[in-house]
């Protein structure tokens, strides 16, 4: 299953949201439906996250719909304001989980909340101290086991990740993913076949506005990770990568160059030649469109490298 929220947007958000370039209102929200059922509904500013002092600088967590405090999920990180939200859905109660990076004036925390069937629980924070934790993704295997992620930036960014087992009410002391010498950020993790997978940017001179390279390492038994993958990019910006798990399929994409994406998937044990699609509209709702045009490929693709076209030059 793929249980990456944004997916379930309704057109008429979507619609909504692509006439707003700028000060968009943003929100988690939930509201109950009959036999335990829950909609969800995740608005979001179109400007893309950044590289600057707030890594994060353009979500302004604004409630956009006249519902109550309990169905909304901290209206107040319009005023701190918090990083952007990323959201799955659990795969047993089709509730939401959410994930963001707090701020707390000198730093961001790593912050949790879930659906609880009427409201959203208190917020949970999966770290502390004064390190500077950002750009969190979350992932819910299908034994309910779920996995976030995150990176630090310091001197020498890299990825660290933590897990809560299925029926556990505590977390995983977190593990850090990439190596020593590795300047690795805005990572995103994905279940697949009894594995766990992180996928990350990563730019071994330490100068993320460089040309970067997305590394996919698979955890062991052990515990470590192994790199099983390597992609390149010609973007100098952010890639924004994303693992997706769909039935029996792994696939990542990534922001390939300013106007195209860029995407491979796990078939047969391997991953498979790069493919490529036009990414001509650079808005959020531009971006997530043809995430949504990569999935069809993949799930269309019948074991062939699911190539549409060739990287622009």
């Amino acid at each position: 299953m793929n249980n990456r929220f944004p997916y379930l947007f309704v057109p008429c958000i979507l619609a909504a949201l692509a006439c707003a370039w700028v000060a968009t209102p943003a929100e988690v929200s939930a509201w109950s439906l009959p036999d335990h059922r829950v909609r969800t509904m995740l608005m979001g500013d179109l400007v893309s996250i950044t590289d600057g002092a707030d890594p994060i600088p353009s979500v302004s967590w604004e409630p956009y719909s006249p519902l109550s405090s309990a169905q909304l999920l901290n209206p107040s990180g319009a005023t701190r304001p918090d990083g952007r939200p990323d959201v799955a859905l659990h795969p047993a109660s089709r509730w939401p989980l959410v994930v963001w990076a707090y701020n707390n004036q000198t730093d961001h925390d790593i912050a949790y909340a879930e659906w609880t069937g009427n409201g959203w629980s208190a917020v949970r924070f999966l770290t502390f101290g004064p390190a500077d934790e950002v750009d969190p993704r979350v992932f819910v295997d299908r034994d309910g086991a779920i996995h976030v992620v995150w990176w630090v930036r310091d001197n020498q960014p890299h990825v660290m990740m933590t897990t809560r087992g299925p029926g556990f009410p505590d977390w995983e002391a977190p593990v850090r993913v990439s190596p020593l010498g590795e300047s690795a950020v805005r990572p995103t993790v994905a279940a697949f076949q009894g594995a766990v997978w992180v996928a990350y940017e990563r730019d071994d001179e330490g100068d993320l506005t460089a040309f970067r390279e997305l590394v996919v390492r698979r955890r062991l038994a052990n515990g470590t990770f192994v790199v099983e993958h390597l992609a390149s990019a010609e973007r100098t910006g952010p890639l924004d990568p994303i693992l997706h798990v769909l039935g029996a399929q792994l696939w990542l994409d990534w922001k390939y160059a300013d106007q195209q994406f860029g995407f491979t998937a796990l078939q047969d044990a391997t991953w498979r030649q790069t493919g490529f699609l036009p990414w001509l509209d650079a808005s959020w709702v531009g971006a997530e469109s043809v995430r949504l045009d990569i999935q069809r490929l993949v799930r269309n693709s019948n074991n062939e490298t699911p190539t549409e076209t060739t990287p622009t030059p």
